[in-house]
């Protein structure tokens, strides 16, 4: 059934996250990528939504955070806490930036940080229960791990190494025991220990490349752990676009 429709506030969304800890209520926050050569004269922005008891979204007043034009805004995430949420640009220049998430709902910047050993962010992933940010860096082939104190503002903590070629999408599972990674130049993925100290300074357990034919992009961990499903897209105009489907118990195998 459909509850409802709103305009997301900008052009081109691309990135969705969902906040049911805010301190305004569950909260739904929308990133507008603005790139998309067909529609002209937007500006990339961050905009939000609260979300009502029969799931109808309604536009938090004077919310949205408008970007540099030049921006690529290209993921966002909310804290575990709920007090906090975190946008990533992937242009070069691009930073990560901290927000504290007010009792009406509004964005107030607490600090932005650049990739000291690359030159744009990718994707973006949050641990689900202690202050740790995990952020690609594609061009560098590396994680970047930032922590966060408990006002929101970010601190560049270190990196581990990714054996794939162009990192971009993470996920860290609900436990936040293991972090993964896709890599869209290598067709493939790569699995990280989190366990005990090692959130902050991740060990790789397997990489994994996939099936030819897809790049692979966004990836989801389920919530028991148990699979971990990657979307493979077709680049190269052979129609072969995937939904790989891995059992995580078995990349240790």
């Amino acid at each position: 059934i459909l509850v409802g429709n709103v305009n997301s506030g900008g052009q081109d969304p691309v990135s969705l996250a969902l906040d049911e800890k805010s301190l305004a209520g569950t909260q739904l926050s929308v990133i507008n990528q603005a790139q998309d050569p067909s529609q002209g004269g937007g500006v990339p922005n961050l905009t939000s939504f609260l979300v009502g008891s029969s799931g109808a979204l309604t536009p938090v007043t004077r919310s949205t955070v408008s970007f540099p034009a030049q921006s690529i805004p290209f993921e966002a995430v909310a804290s575990p806490s709920g007090k906090f949420l975190f946008t990533v640009e992937s242009n070069v220049g691009g930073t990560l930036n901290s927000y504290s998430i007010g009792v009406g709902g509004r964005f107030v910047l607490n600090n932005s940080v650049s990739p000291p050993l690359g030159s744009h962010f990718m994707g973006i992933a949050v641990h689900p229960a202690l202050r740790a940010i995990y952020v690609a860096v594609p061009d560098t082939h590396l994680i970047e791990i930032y922590t966060y104190n408990t006002q929101g503002a970010l601190a560049y903590h270190g990196s581990v190494n990714n054996p794939g070629q162009g990192v971009g999408w993470l996920a860290v599972s609900s436990g936040g025991y293991r972090l993964y990674s896709a890599e869209s130049g290598s067709n493939s993925v790569t699995m990280y220990d989190l366990t005990e100290s090692k959130y902050l300074k991740p060990v790789q357990l397997q990489h994994l490349t996939l099936k030819p034919g897809g790049s692979p992009a966004n990836i989801k961990v389920s919530a028991g752990n148990t699979f971990l499903y990657v979307l493979g897209l077709d680049e190269t105009g052979s129609g072969n676009s995937y939904l790989h489907a891995i059992n995580t118990g078995n990349l240790l195998s």
